[in-house]
């Protein structure tokens, strides 16, 4: 059955080559289609090789395993098996030239393929046709023209009611805005801290590419937000969503709520939270791992705690940085002696009793620097005595 098979493939071998090489000339030397076989099968000729080297190859290996088996017969005086002249003399020219023709053929295959790879030949996807503005809305109106009417009703539909989402989108942005524009410019001050909150509430995107960032990992949002063109981000939200409010630079992980927070801009918070949803206000940056909450309290920004404080709730004011630092620490840390009593307020005993990796506590940063301006006598040293040393005492009376 082998010496069947072997036999097969030689002749379809030279079949090929006898025949196969004027058929092949009427073939295309070059295929703007990609291919599996790759170089190979682009190339009538290169093909041809390749089956040749295969079939002499095997036919060279059979052709020497029959003459060794006929020696064998010869030398133990049996008979051997009877095979046509023309199998013998083929059998006979393979045992004496089969290697140095299979390497001969190989050697032209593997050239002609270099050939190939050098013209260009190798297999590649047809060119990209750039079309422009007009040519696309052209196609289009074409493409509409020979449309169903029952197709036409239902894409005119779907623009119908994504311009509707859209515009529903910007107007409520647009909302959130002069609200936060209303608290902020009211007399009082109170009003302004505690009035400024609004629920969370998932943004989607209407155009995604508003959140693509610049050489420097800045998007229009952030860009918007270190403005404080609060218009402006408020258009960028809407076309954003939630994802562009969410998206951290590529420097720090800061977000545009982080950067509004950390800068104490009350508006601007109020409107990136309203969009960026729980899980994005409680998002950690890449510089060691702080919130907007904690950010906004290592500064002493008291109106952003608020806001921040009311919207995360108690769980997620006692959220740690890398180092275990809490909103409520960092506030002690800043000296301020409002964002401490907002924070207090909000977290209760058990939130004031949590410790950074040193082991402190918010009350043992509170006495440690009472007890570090105790002696200084100037205004200020006593001014910052007694601001820690009334944060001594509401923590102190909040542990109990």
């Amino acid at each position: 059955m082998i010496q069947k098979t072997m036999l097969f493939f030689m002749m379809l071998a030279m079949t090929a080559t006898v025949f196969g090489g004027p058929a092949a000339k009427r073939q295309p030397k070059k295929s703007t289609e990609p291919s599996r076989f790759g170089l190979i099968t682009n190339n009538p000729y290169t093909t041809l090789g390749v089956l040749s080297t295969g079939a002499l190859l095997g036919g060279t290996m059979w052709a020497k395993r029959h003459a060794r088996k006929q020696a064998a017969q010869l030398e133990a005086n049996e008979e051997p098996r009877k095979l046509p002249p023309v199998v013998m003399a083929l059998i006979k020219g393979l045992v004496e030239y089969g290697v140095p023709l299979t390497v001969a053929v190989a050697i032209v295959t593997g050239g002609a393929m270099g050939v190939n790879y050098m013209e260009g030949r190798e297999p590649k996807l047809a060119p990209e046709v750039v079309l422009s503005d007009e040519e696309k809305e052209r196609q289009l109106a074409e493409a509409m023209e020979n449309m169903d009417p029952e197709d036409k009703a239902h894409i005119a539909k779907l623009e119908a009611e994504s311009r509707f989402r859209s515009t529903k989108r910007l107007a409520e942005a647009s909302r959130v805005t002069a609200k936060a524009r209303k608290m902020s410019s009211g007399s009082s001050g109170k009003k302004k801290v505690e009035n400024v909150v609004k629920p969370f509430g998932m943004v989607m995107p209407s155009d995604e590419s508003v959140n693509v960032a610049d050489e420097h990992g800045c998007t229009p949002l952030m860009e918007a937000v270190r403005a404080k063109k609060l218009d402006e981000v408020a258009e960028l939200i809407a076309k954003g969503g939630t994802v562009g409010v969410n998206m951290p630079d590529i420097y720090q992980g800061k977000t545009a709520l982080m950067r509004a927070a950390e800068e104490g801009q009350v508006d601007m918070v109020n409107l990136l939270a309203s969009a960026a949803g729980l899980d994005g206000t409680n998002l950690k940056d890449r510089d060691g791992g702080n919130t907007a909450l904690i950010l906004a309290a290592q500064r002493g920004h008291a109106a952003v705690v608020k806001h921040l404080a009311d919207l995360v709730g108690a769980q997620g004011a006692v959220i740690p940085n890398d180092s275990g630092v809490t909103p409520l620490i960092a506030a002690v840390k800043s000296g301020s002696i409002n964002c401490v009593n907002i924070l207090a307020a909000r977290i209760g005993k058990d939130g004031v009793a949590f410790t950074d990796s040193r082991g402190k506590s918010a009350r043992d940063y509170a006495g440690e620097e009472m007890m570090r301006y105790a002696a200084v006598t100037d205004a200020d040293g006593k001014k910052k005595h007694d601001v820690f040393f009334e944060m001594v005492e509401r923590l102190d009376k909040l542990s109990k």
